[in-house]
């Protein structure tokens, strides 16, 4: 049996290796945007994660016949939804700024760094006080969520992809 290949969506290095690890050791083989020469990016004008991941697969589904897309925002308990300090689907772009790189995005945080993934830089476990990307095995609420999580998205994706 031939592997199944997908596009990934994202010009994004850590979404790449947080596929991969996902489904290592399945049938598949991922491509990026970057394999294909693929620089056209869709307009993300979705008001959820959930419309701008649909409105990125659809897009760069005329590429390729399977495509995995996710998007992602921050959103703080303490402010209104409408609020317009709220990043919500801006994480990069907040109260309209140009488009912050990694190193912008992050203050007071841990020095190590997951390209792409700048708020695992200064997102702390609340169990121990440690940054994301300093990588705690401890078994933590956290981890035990983190890990259910990772396993709805491989069954999600082993799924909806037909893959054994």
């Amino acid at each position: 049996m031939n592997s199944i290949r997908i596009l990934l969506g994202t010009t994004n290095p850590s979404k790449v290796k947080r596929f991969s690890d996902l489904l290592k050791g399945y049938d598949v083989e991922f491509v990026t945007l970057k394999d294909l020469a693929i620089t056209d990016e869709p307009e993300e004008n979705g008001t959820t994660p959930e419309e701008n991941a649909i409105a990125k697969a659809k897009f760069y589904g005329q590429y390729f016949e399977v495509v995995i897309c996710n998007d992602s925002g921050l959103y703080f308990e303490e402010l209104a939804l409408d609020d317009v300090r709220q990043p919500g689907l801006n994480v990069r772009t907040p109260m309209q700024m140009d488009r912050l790189s990694d190193e912008e995005m992050i203050d007071k945080a841990s020095s190590k760094r997951f390209e792409g993934w700048p708020l695992d830089s200064l997102s702390m476990n609340k169990e121990t006080g440690q940054y994301f990307v300093d990588g705690s095995m401890e078994e933590s609420k956290e981890n035990i969520i983190k890990d259910e999580y990772e396993k709805r998205i491989v069954d999600f994706l082993t799924k909806s992809l037909h893959i054994a």
